[in-house]
């Protein structure tokens, strides 16, 4: 049983009706200490609507009842309730009959919270909540076994089962799962995003909330997140990271995005003014045209505060109320309506209350949601004209819906939304508002912000009309009322979900009016009796004959011309082309079979070099004075000074356009490949900066070298390789624009020193690649010493493990595969699996 022993069905509609998501979050989070000191097992705070409502009936422990009472006490109010006799029947009527309307379920189960959690709770309704729905009224004293979740209350059977929290966080998620996270993420959808939060680990929880909060401004709560991940996990520095950007734009003019629903704040202290902006709750009007309003909050500087009783009696004494007459209000409001006032202080005002009504101000926009998205106008606007004939609160009043998809679209300030006129025009839509949660209802205070965009939600008959009008206006004609009626009613009458029929059908009626025979044939010999309609149509008929003569004399004219004109210039072409043959025939033989051999080899710049050659010899012997040039006669060095720690170059990296798993990835290979003594080949997208980056990774000194295109010696290399000699991290750039068999001899000397004599004179080696058109192959020499990755492949991908993979197909040296998976076996955790598949993904880039 939940709390004082209530049917957990019947509490979870209270719960489900009467509050509202963000009122029971921050239920838990008040509260979550205390229940924990109660053997609760709330360390990992639920998610989710239903989430949410089934822990507090169903897994809260009865030591709980205590703490549960006085938080709902404080913060489920309700200023103007259902009355307590009223309560059982309507819920009667509910529970046995499935008969209560929507408009009243928000307000009786809200009251029904007020009245289950007051100090001493009515008799009858804890009997009415006790009993389960459709069980006799006095049914037999039994009790139902209550859910233990305390240590102390867990009996023998239930020590054998996990805990439902335990046993979520131990279930991995799955990727329909996480599909649907990134789905409900990107839509904004809250309900939805906690929902989906529900399989997830506490650390992933938080960093959604706090990334959330982010987006919507709210950076205190965000911060708040950071109290519930340990100091050196991944979420920690994501979140970080994510606040010391958006601390650095909140000056950028940005604006949160989202509908936001915020709860009004607490009164700390009494503001000193001779008038006040309230929101209270209309309660009565006496006799005498008295108008009695119930202040519920303060508007201060765009903020909303929560009046508690003794805060009404202390700003508006001595009954808490204010007042006004029925004669000064513009509309009469209706029992429990919000409305929005200014009012001050009349030191001649007679009786208890001493504040009026000084002006009316704009009202509150209440929030009402729909559960269809703004893609389907017609269903939005069907449910919104349903919602206003039921709902008596939305007749004369201009509200929000907010739907599924997080738009909020306004309705027209005049006109009766029950009507299919009020949406002729098109509605104001919002992506992004901040909303108030006042008692249970959500209102947006008001529209400040300019509308996102327009939606248009008219039915396919007023797009039909303004078509009729448009075609009367461009072809000249008109369609009698009958032929409008007939085609409006033929658009009204056919499926709402077949819009391509409708439009099939609409242009054929459309033309069956234009293009009637049978009207033409009583028309025409009418006409064609009168001689001077004869008349006029034969000089029409003649001038327009003679007329189009001399244009298509015209035409044929120019035809011929340009007949002409085709001709000479096919001839032209083909005295061109002849000539270009013989030019190309009168080429040298030599040329075409060194191009020829060089596309075949796949090397386009050792062709470049033999095409030279080629012509030159046969051009005759080089002129004196003129000495032969060597390609790539001088190699590119430099030194550069400055470690950067782990930290700054996952930063690097990321700003360089990978994002934080692929950052963390490509640091620690680069770190192991360092302590290992193997070499580390980029080779795609990017990967020059990427290895200047990871060359400075720890090491305060690193030396670049830029390979040119068409080395055919190795001499320039080594000269380059000396003067950077004193570097700890040397950088090999473009490492496949020239043969690597040509200069790279001494660099695989030393790794093939780190795996035979130990460490070798290198403490670390990175080469980048282009791995382009032009790029030359790697000789298979270098899968023996060092590691190759593919940025153009889906590289931080790969599914498998070390456990997966024989160590014989691994191309590299035992010693130095040893040294690689021993530096692998001192990562932990998400860094591990991270670097782990990459390193499986370019070791077996085969398999």
């Amino acid at each position: 049983m939940a709390f004082h022993n209530v049917n957990p069905k019947k509490l979870a509609f209270l719960l489900a009706q009467g509050t509202h998501d963000i009122e029971l979050k921050k239920f838990f989070l008040d509260s979550k200490m205390q229940l924990i000191l109660k053997g609760a097992k709330v360390q990992n705070l639920p998610h989710g609507h239903e989430e949410l409502i089934r822990t507090i009936c169903e897994r809260l422990p009865q030591k709980t009842d205590v703490i549960l009472r006085t938080w709902f006490n404080k913060n489920i109010t309700e200023s103007d309730p259902t009355p307590l006799p009223d309560v059982v029947p309507y819920l009667t009527l509910y529970f046995d009959e499935a008969a209560l309307p929507d408009d009243d379920g928000r307000l009786v189960a809200r009251s029904a919270l007020v009245y289950l959690f007051s100090d001493e709770p009515d008799e009858a309704l804890l009997s009415f909540l006790r009993r389960a729905p459709g069980a006799p009224a006095d049914p037999p004293q039994e009790e139902e076994p209550r859910i233990a979740i305390s240590g102390t209350e867990t009996g023998a059977a239930a020590s054998d089962s996990p805990p439902l929290a335990t046993s979520l966080e131990a279930m991995a998620p799955k990727e329909h799962q996480v599909a649907e996270l990134l789905a409900s993420v990107i839509s904004g959808d809250e309900i939805a995003i906690d929902n989906a939060l529900v399989p997830f680990s506490e650390n992933t929880r938080a960093l959604v909330d706090a990334l959330i909060s982010i987006r919507d401004g709210d950076i205190d709560a965000a911060t708040e997140n950071l109290k519930h991940l340990t100091a050196d996990s991944p979420e920690l520095a994501l979140i970080q990271k994510a606040l010391s950007r958006a601390c650095y734009q909140r000056g950028a003019n940005s604006l949160p995005t989202g509908i936001r629903e915020v709860l009004p704040l607490r009164l700390t202290e009494y503001p000193e003014a001779e008038s006040y902006d309230i929101v209270g709750i209309y309660t009565n009007v006496s006799e005498t045209g008295v108008i009695f309003v119930q202040p519920i909050c303060l508007v201060l500087n765009g903020k909303l505060f929560s009046l508690s009783h003794e805060d009404r009696v202390k700003l508006f004494p001595e009954s808490g109320d204010v007042i006004t007459h029925r004669t000064a209000v513009r509309r009469l409001p209706q029992r429990r309506e919000i409305v929005r006032w200014k009012v001050a202080e009349h030191e001649a005002a007679g009786g208890r209350a001493r504040f009026r009504l000084e002006s009316e101000l704009s009202p509150l926009l209440e929030i009402i949601r729909l559960p269809v998205p703004s893609k389907d106008p017609d269903e939005v606007r069907d449910q919104i004209k349903s919602r206003a004939s039921t709902v008596r609160q939305l007749s004369g009043q201009q509200v929000i819906f907010l739907l599924s998809d997080g738009v909020a679209v306004a309705s027209p300030k005049v006109g009766d939304i029950t009507r299919d006129e009020a949406f002729d025009q098109p509605w104001q839509a919002w992506s992004s508002l901040d909303t108030w949660l006042i008692e249970g209802r959500q209102y947006c205070l008001d529209l400040l912000q300019a509308p996102a965009s327009q939606l248009d939600l008219s039915p396919l008959e007023t797009a039909f009309k303004k078509l009729i009008k448009n075609l009367e206006a461009d072809q000249k004609s008109t369609l009698n009322r009958a032929q409008i009626r007939e085609l409006a009613d033929l658009i009204r009458n056919s499926s709402a979900g077949e819009a391509a029929l409708r439009a099939r059908r609409i242009t054929a009626s459309i033309n069956q009016i234009v293009l009637d025979g049978e009207a033409l044939d009583l028309v025409l010999p009418l006409l064609n009796s009168r001689e001077e309609v004869q008349r006029r149509v034969e000089e029409l008929v003649t001038k327009e004959v003679e007329k189009r003569q001399a244009e298509r004399s015209g035409l044929l004219a120019e035809i011929d011309s340009l007949k002409r004109k085709k001709e000479e210039l096919a001839k032209e072409g083909r005295e061109l082309e002849r000539n270009n043959r013989k030019r190309a025939e009168s080429a040298a033989a030599s040329v075409k079979d060194a191009f020829s051999k060089a596309i075949e080899e796949g090397v386009a710049t050792l062709a470049t070099a033999e095409i030279f050659r080629t012509l030159s010899g046969a051009l005759g012997n080089t002129a004196k004075g003129m000495s032969e040039v060597t390609l790539a006669d001088s190699i590119e060095s430099r030194m550069r000074h400055g470690a950067l720690a782990l930290p700054q170059v996952k930063s690097h990296l990321s700003v360089l356009g990978l994002n934080g798993r692929q950052a963390i990835a490509l640091a620690r290979l680069s770190a192991i490949a360092a302590q290992s003594g193997v070499g580390l080949f980029l080779k795609g997208h990017n990967a020059r900066q990427y290895v200047q980056v990871l060359a400075r990774l720890d090491s305060e000194t690193s030396g670049l070298i830029e390979i040119p295109m068409g080395l055919t010696s190795g001499t320039s290399f080594r000269r380059a390789l000396a003067s950077v000699e004193d570097a700890k991290t040397l950088a090999i750039l473009d490492a496949d624009l020239s043969p690597f068999e040509v200069y790279g001899s001494q660099l695989l000397d030393f790794l093939f020193d780190s795996a035979t004599e130990g460490q070798g004179g290198r403490s670390r080696i990175l080469l980048s690649c282009l791995g382009s058109d032009i790029s030359l192959p790697l000789p298979d020499v270098v899968q023996r010493v060092a590691i190759t990755v593919d940025l153009d492949s889906p590289w931080d991908q790969g599914q498998r493990n070390l456990v997966e993979i024989e160590e014989d197909s691994i191309p590299l040296l035992r010693p130095l595969r040893a040294k690689v998976f021993d530096g692998l076996s001192q990562l932990e955790g998400v860094d591990r699996d991270l670097v782990e598949r990459v390193l499986i993904t370019a070791l077996t880039p085969d398999e």
